[in-house]
């Protein structure tokens, strides 16, 4: 009798509290909300994982929106908040942050983006289809291995520091591998290769869903995408981001890129 209550009550909760599958609620930002540099996060928001107007984005918030889209570890989504909230420069000591505070150049957002453009020439923050289109050039096949995401972001670089005299070398020290470590983590999946790796796995992801996410900022569930069935941590971030250094070009990658480390939580952010 005491365990049909409980169930009762359960259920009386559940109904009451329904939960909204954020999956399929999906609606472009309106009057008032506020949108940045980054697409996976404005997907998010546009989602309902993250609040739909991109403002007051809190730890809790973020640890929940990254656990519910994409089974996202705790601490995967810990050192995001940390590095998003060194952008919020409007207060001091925040505790929250508004996706628009990424556009401050230079701290997450970098030079070099796959899909922004130099802060230099004034638009960080929305969609250049022409820079894209540099970008998805190095995709040459259905599926994205590690070798094509860092020969993308090779050309990258080499096209801002050839157009931008304020391109910022820094960016080859970190900065710019955790954007396509974090479509291969979201979107993609683990290959193992034996002893070919240091980590004995690679990352493989459909270009069709990086497209999907990068020109419509919306999760690519109707390609057939679906979370991650294994919890995507922090240690497997920073694996993926030495794999993207390692198959680097020399020139794009600078000494402490050489030695990567995902302490610096700005990583996981780079855009």
């Amino acid at each position: 009798m005491k365990s049909g209550i409980i169930i009762a009550t359960v259920l009386t909760g559940a109904l009451a509290h329904p939960v909204v599958d954020h999956f399929h609620t999906w609606s472009p930002p309106g009057p008032g909300d506020v949108r940045g540099p980054c697409p996976g996060l404005n997907s998010l928001a546009n989602h309902g994982f993250l609040p739909h107007d991109g403002k007051n984005i809190d730890l809790n918030t973020t640890i929940a929106a990254f656990a519910n889209a994409i089974n996202g570890a705790s601490d995967f989504a810990t050192s995001l908040f940390m590095g998003a909230l060194m952008t919020n420069l409007r207060v001091p000591n925040p505790t929250t942050f508004d996706l628009t505070d990424l556009d401050n150049h230079d701290i997450i957002e970098h030079d070099a983006s796959l899909s922004r453009g130099d802060a230099y020439f004034g638009n960080d923050h929305t969609f250049n289809k022409t820079i894209y289109d540099q970008t998805t050039s190095y995709w040459t096949g259905e599926t994205i291995d590690i070798q094509m995401a860092a020969n993308a972001r090779a050309a990258r670089i080499a096209t801002s520091k050839a157009t931008n005299p304020t391109f910022n070398q820094t960016y080859m020290d970190n900065k710019g591998f955790g954007e396509p470590t974090a479509y291969f983590m979201a979107l993609g999946h683990q290959v193992p290769v034996g002893n070919e790796t240091t980590f004995g796995y690679t990352y493989e992801v459909k270009r069709s869903f990086v497209k999907y996410l990068f020109e419509h900022e919306r999760l690519p569930v109707k390609l057939g995408w679906r979370p991650s069935s294994t919890l995507l941590t922090l240690t497997e971030f920073g694996n993926t981001m030495h794999l993207i250094a390692a198959a680097s070009p020399p020139g794009t990658v600078g000494l402490k890129g050489r030695g990567l480390s995902i302490h610096g939580s700005n990583q996981l952010l780079s855009l």
